[in-house]
C-alpha cells in the first residue's frame, strides 16, 4: 500500500495553509478568530474576540479593525518605510523582507476573518467515536484511505445536525443534489441525516472522484469543488500538481473553500491523528451498537414502535432520516427501509407479528397545486389544512416569500384527513351545472377558442360578455367571466371504463383525444403538462387521468413554465408533428418533468412507473379503449416532420423540462431489464444486443454520477460570459426568452436565426438583460438544471460505465435511440473531457449505465 506521504503530499505552498487551519482548529473557539490576508494565509494580522454574536453582528464589529489594518496596508502600499508607528513596524515585519509596494496594495484588498473552530473540533472527537468503527470498515471495503475519516471534521465536525445555508446536510455535508445520486432524500425520508447511510454514499462519491482525477489531493479537492471543475484546473495548467493549482488556478466558482480544502483536510488529519497533542484528555465516545431490519412492506411509524415496545422517541432518535411526516402519521416508513432497532430486542419476530391490515402496499399519496396570481404560501397552506413549514420541507422552498405564478407545490398530507384539492374537477362526462356566469384567468399559452372550448361556450358568448372587441386580444393574468350554459359535455367512459394511458398515433388531435375518451382537454393538458403550443407526437404517451400514487420523478418545477405570459393568443389547439416512427418524435414532455412521486411501492391495480421524456412501444389496451383501427378525427393541422438537430429530440419545444434522450435503461443489467419491462409492458419484441463499439462492462466500479451534477458545487458551468452564453443540454431559444422575460421572435432576430432551426449544444447565443439581469438570468437558469438533475435522481442511479467508440456520422442523440440513452448532461458528467461540441469518430465515450434507484 502507498504510504500516506505519498498518497497525500504537502508540498511547502500548502504547508503554510495546513499550519493556519491547525490554528482556526485548535487555537480559537467559535467566540473567536482570525484577521488574515486571504492569500498567504501565513500572515495573520491578530487574534480577534468576537463573542458569541450572529454572523451580521460579528461583521459590524469586524469592520473598523479589517479598516485599520487597510489603512496601515495602504500607506506601506505608498512607499512608506520610515517613521512608522509601533502597529505599522509590526504590520511590516509580517511580510518577507522586500515585499514591494504593489504587494502591499493588493493585501489592502486581502483582509479576511476566519472565526475559529477550536471548540467544535474537541467536540467532533468525541463524537466520531460513536461511528469511527463502521467508517473505517467502509473506507477499506470499498478501497479507500482510511484517513478520509478526518474529512466529517472539516465538513461538520461530526454533527449529525449540521445544516450548511447552501443545504448540505449531515456528517458528510451532502448536497440535495449530490445527496440524490446515492440515498433516499425527498420530504419525508432524508437518508443525509443517518452517518451510517451516508457513510456508504459518501464512500462511492469518493471511489468516483478518484477514479476521474486519478490523484488524492484532487479527488479530495473534488469533493468540494466537483470532478469535472478539477480536471479544468489540471487540463488548464498543465499539471496534478495541488500546490501549483491552489495557489495558480483562477475560476470565478474557485473561491476559497475550495483553494483551502485540501489544506484544511491535512490539518485536520493531523489533529485527528494525535487528538492528545492538541486536546490533552480528549476521549471518544462509545460505538454505536447497530442492529437494523429491511422492512417488508409500508408501516406506520407509531404501528412499528408498538410492535418493538419501543418508545416513538427512541426509535426516532436511532432513524435520524425519518422526518417529521413519517412521525406525524403523514406518512409511512417506506419498504426497504433498513430500520435501526435497540440492541436488546429480537425485531423479526415482532415485525412478522403485525397484522397484514397494518402493512401497506404504497404510500400515502400526496397532491398538487399550481401556483396562481395573488397566491402566498400562507393562503395555500391554509386552504389545504397544512402548515407552513410542511410545505417548505416539501417543496425545498428556501424562503416562505418566494413563490411563482405557475410552480406546482407538492402538499403533504395530513395525518387521519386526505387532502382535497381546493377546486373539485367535474367528473368526465358529467353535466356541467353552471348556476350563472363564472370567472376564469387567463394562462399562459391560452387563447379564446381554447377557454370557450373547455368551458363549453362560444367564443363570441365570452367575447360579449366581457366587451371584447379583439378576440386575439387577451393576457396573461386578465379576469374573465364565462357566461353560464346548460350544453352538457360529450360523455364517454367513466374512469373505471378508462385505460389509464393512450399512445398517440398519427393524424390524432387532443381535441380528438378528450373527446373519445371523455375528457376535457384542460385536464389533459394538465395531466401531461403538454407545452403552450399544444404538440403531440406518435408514440407520445399520454395519462388519461390524474397521476397515480407511483408514478415517478419527484423535483422541482422547471424554471422555464413558471412566467405566465400569452406569447401567442391565436395558437390553435393540438397539433401532431409526424416524425416517421412511433418512438422517434417523443417529445421532452413537461408531464414527464411534473410527475411528482406521490408514494412507493405499486400494486397490480397502479399503472407502472414511467421514465420522463420517453414513450415507449403501445401498450395492448384494445380490450379497454375504443376500435384501435377507428378512422382519425384530426381537425387540426398535421405539424411537418423536423429533422432532429444534434443533442435535441425532434419538434422540441421551448416550455419542455423532461429527458429526451432517456431512451431506454443499458441492457446488460438484468435487474434493469426487468424494472424496465414492469414499467413498459410492450408487445413482445427481441431483446436488444450489446450494440456494436460497445465494449464488455468496465471492472472499474464506478457507482455514481460525478459531483459536478451536484450544481452548487460547479455553477460555473451555467454562467453567462458578458450577454453570451453557449448552449447546454435541455435548454431551448424559449427556456432563455423565459428567462429574460422577453418573446422568443425577439432572441431569435436578435441571433438572426431562421424561424424553424433548433440550437445546437455549445451554440454562442447573445441575450438581451433589458428586462433582468444577469444574476437573475444565472439563478433562473441553474435552478432549471437543478430541477432536470434532482428528478432523475429521484428515480434512476448510475451502475457502472462502459466506454464506447465513437463512429463516423455517429451522434449523441442516435446513441441514446439506439438503446445507450442517458441523458447529455450524464455523459457530460462522465466525460468532463470531451468537446460535445465537436465530436469526432474515433472519440472514446464512457457510456454511464442506468438503474433504476435503489435496485
Amino acid at each position: 500500500a502507498a504510504r500516506a506521504d505519498d498518497r497525500f503530499p504537502k508540498p511547502p505552498s500548502i504547508a503554510k495553509r495546513v499550519d493556519f487551519w491547525k490554528r482556526v482548529y485548535t487555537e480559537a473557539n467559535t467566540d473567536s478568530g482570525f484577521l488574515h490576508d486571504a492569500k498567504d494565509l501565513s500572515i495573520v494580522y491578530e487574534k480577534v474576540h468576537v463573542g458569541a454574536t450572529s454572523g451580521r453582528a460579528r461583521e459590524r464589529k469586524l469592520k473598523p479593525a479589517k479598516a485599520r489594518y487597510a489603512a496601515i496596508l495602504k500607506k506601506l502600499g505608498g512607499g512608506a518605510r520610515s517613521g512608522l508607528s509601533k502597529e505599522e513596524r509590526r504590520v511590516l515585519g509580517l511580510f518577507p523582507k522586500g515585499t514591494s509596494n504593489a504587494t502591499f496594495r493588493a493585501s489592502a484588498r486581502r483582509v479576511r476573518f476566519q472565526l475559529g473552530q477550536a471548540n467544535r473540533f474537541r467536540d467532533g472527537l468525541v463524537r466520531m467515536g460513536r461511528w469511527e468503527p463502521f467508517i473505517r470498515d467502509v473506507l477499506r471495503e470499498h478501497g479507500l484511505p482510511e484517513e478520509l475519516i478526518a474529512i466529517p471534521h472539516v465538513e461538520s465536525s461530526y454533527n449529525p445536525n449540521a445544516l450548511s445555508h447552501a443545504g448540505a446536510s449531515g456528517i458528510w455535508q451532502f448536497t440535495r443534489g449530490t445527496g440524490r445520486q446515492f440515498m433516499r432524500v425527498n420530504h419525508y425520508v432524508d437518508e443525509r441525516r443517518d452517518p451510517f447511510l451516508a457513510t456508504v454514499a459518501a464512500a462511492r462519491l469518493f471511489k468516483r472522484n478518484y477514479e476521474i482525477t486519478n490523484t488524492w489531493p484532487l479527488a479530495i479537492t473534488s469533493y468540494n469543488h466537483g470532478a469535472a471543475g478539477m480536471r479544468r484546473a489540471a487540463r488548464q495548467l498543465g499539471t496534478k500538481d495541488i500546490g501549483a493549482i491552489t495557489e495558480r488556478y483562477k475560476s470565478r466558482t474557485f473561491g476559497f473553500a475550495s483553494r483551502n480544502f485540501y489544506a484544511s483536510f491535512l490539518a485536520a488529519l493531523e489533529i485527528e491523528q494525535a487528538p492528545e497533542r492538541f486536546f490533552p484528555g480528549v476521549e471518544h465516545s462509545p460505538a454505536e451498537a447497530r442492529q437494523v431490519i429491511a422492512l417488508d412492506g409500508f408501516y406506520q411509524a407509531s404501528t412499528l414502535a408498538q410492535a418493538l415496545d419501543t418508545p416513538a422517541d427512541v426509535l426516532k432518535s436511532l432513524n435520524p432520516a425519518l422526518l417529521a411526516p413519517i412521525w406525524s402519521g403523514q406518512k409511512h416508513v417506506p419498504k426497504g427501509y433498513l430500520l435501526r432497532v435497540p440492541r436488546n430486542i429480537d425485531p423479526g419476530p415482532r415485525i412478522a407479528a403485525i397484522p397484514d391490515a397494518a402493512r401497506y402496499a404504497a404510500q400515502p399519496r400526496d397532491r398538487f397545486y399550481r401556483v396562481r396570481r395573488g397566491d402566498t404560501l400562507s393562503t395555500i397552506a391554509r386552504r389545504f389544512g397544512v402548515s407552513q413549514r410542511s410545505l417548505v420541507r416539501a417543496n425545498s422552498l428556501r424562503s416562505v416569500h418566494r413563490i411563482r405564478v405557475g410552480q406546482r407545490l407538492e402538499i403533504p398530507g395530513r395525518p387521519g384527513a386526505p387532502v382535497n384539492p381546493p377546486v373539485l374537477a367535474k367528473a368526465p362526462g358529467a353535466k356541467l351545472a353552471q348556476l350563472g356566469p363564472t370567472r376564469y384567468t387567463v394562462r399562459r399559452g391560452d387563447n379564446l377558442a381554447k377557454i370557450a372550448q373547455v368551458h363549453g361556450v362560444s367564443i363570441g358568448a365570452i367575447q360579449r360578455e366581457n366587451k371584447l372587441r379583439n378576440r386575439n386580444r387577451i393576457a396573461a393574468g386578465q379576469v374573465l367571466r364565462i357566461p353560464g350554459h346548460t350544453a352538457p359535455p360529450r360523455p364517454g367512459p367513466g374512469p373505471a371504463e378508462r385505460p389509464s394511458h393512450y399512445v398517440v398515433k398519427r393524424g390524432d388531435s387532443l381535441h380528438h383525444i378528450a373527446r373519445r375518451f371523455g375528457v376535457n382537454i384542460a385536464e389533459l393538458v394538465e395531466w401531461n403538462g403538454v407545452g403552450r403550443r399544444r404538440i403531440i407526437h406518435p408514440g407520445q404517451r399520454l395519462r388519461l387521468g390524474p397521476e397515480e400514487p407511483d408514478e415517478v420523478a419527484r423535483g422541482a418545477d422547471s424554471a422555464a413554465s413558471t412566467r405566465a405570459a400569452v406569447d401567442d393568443p391565436a395558437a390553435s389547439t393540438a397539433a401532431v408533428a409526424d416524425s416517421g416512427a412511433p418512438n422517434s418524435g417523443a417529445p421532452k414532455s413537461a408531464a414527464a418533468a411534473d410527475a411528482t412521486a406521490g408514494g412507493e411501492g405499486a400494486s397490480a391495480s397502479t399503472p407502472t412507473p414511467s421514465i420522463p421524456g420517453f414513450a415507449p412501444p403501445e401498450l395492448d389496451t384494445s380490450a379497454k379503449r375504443p376500435d384501435a383501427s377507428a378512422p382519425s378525427l384530426s381537425d387540426e393541422p398535421v405539424a411537418p416532420a423536423q429533422r432532429p438537430t444534434w443533442g435535441q429530440p425532434p419538434a422540441e419545444k421551448a416550455d419542455s423540462a423532461g429527458y429526451p434522450l432517456i431512451a431506454t435503461l443499458s441492457p446488460s443489467s438484468e435487474e434493469t431489464d426487468r424494472a424496465f419491462h414492469k414499467a413498459f409492458p410492450a408487445s413482445p419484441s427481441p431483446r436488444v444486443g450489446l450494440p456494436q463499439g460497445l465494449s464488455k462492462p468496465s471492472t472499474r466500479p464506478l457507482l455514481a454520477a460525478g459531483a459536478e451534477l451536484s450544481l452548487p458545487r460547479d455553477p460555473g458551468r451555467y454562467a453567462v460570459n458578458g450577454a453570451e452564453l453557449r448552449v447546454e443540454p435541455e435548454e431551448t431559444l424559449g427556456h432563455y426568452a423565459d428567462w429574460l422575460e422577453v418573446r422568443a421572435r425577439d432572441l431569435r432576430r436578435l441571433n438572426k436565426l431562421p424561424v424553424k432551426r433548433a440550437l445546437e449544444l455549445g451554440e454562442r447565443v447573445q441575450l438581451d438583460f433589458s428586462k433582468v439581469s444577469r444574476e437573475t438570468f444565472e439563478a433562473r437558469r441553474l435552478a432549471h438544471h437543478r430541477a432536470l438533475q434532482e428528478k432523475f435522481f429521484a428515480t434512476f442511479e448510475v451502475a457502472d460505465t462502459r466506454e464506447h467508440v465513437l463512429r463516423r456520422g455517429e451522434t449523441i442523440w442516435e446513441l441514446s435511440r439506439r438503446g445507450m440513452g442517458v441523458p447529455v448532461w450524464l455523459l457530460q458528467a462522465h466525460n468532463p473531457d470531451v468537446d460535445f461540441g465537436s465530436l469526432r469518430a474515433g472519440e472514446r465515450l464512457r457510456i454511464p449505465r442506468v438503474a433504476p434507484a435503489g435496485s
